[in-house]
């Protein structure tokens, strides 16, 4: 079951061990500017094993953008999810009312595990 805690300035490491999985290259001053950027963030634990994180930018009017990231270690065995389940009762009590999220074509486990969750795919794009 997981569970998910609100980030304190000690876990910026982990976040940047995250962050590196996916881009590797990524330098710690970059990383120190990223995560200042960000109002509400949560680290998501399974007991003792910390298992991701989960961010929300607030788009102002009652609108937050969900950013999921599960640590490599643990993806595909229904983290996403059970994060996903869980920030929607962390939204509400910050005052969010609708939450959008942006996930890539190409990233089926992601568009699974929102689907899970219960989220609604809507997309509007223009080709430029």
């Amino acid at each position: 079951m997981i569970h998910l805690r609100a980030a304190e300035p000690q876990d910026e490491a982990y976040f940047l061990a995250l962050r590196r999985e996916i881009q590797s290259n990524l330098t710690s001053e970059e990383h120190s500017q990223w995560w200042e950027t960000f109002e509400h963030r949560f680290v998501a634990a399974d007991g003792a094993l910390t298992v991701g994180v989960i961010r929300i930018t607030n788009l102002g009017a009652g609108d937050g953008l969900v950013h999921l990231q599960v640590s490599k270690a643990f993806q595909g065995k229904g983290y996403g999810t059970e994060m996903l389940l869980a920030v929607k009762q962390q939204a509400e009590a910050l005052g969010f009312r609708v939450l959008h999220a942006t996930i890539s074509r190409e990233n089926g486990a992601s568009q699974a595990a929102f689907t899970r969750a219960g989220w609604k795919p809507t997309l509007f794009e223009v080709a430029l």
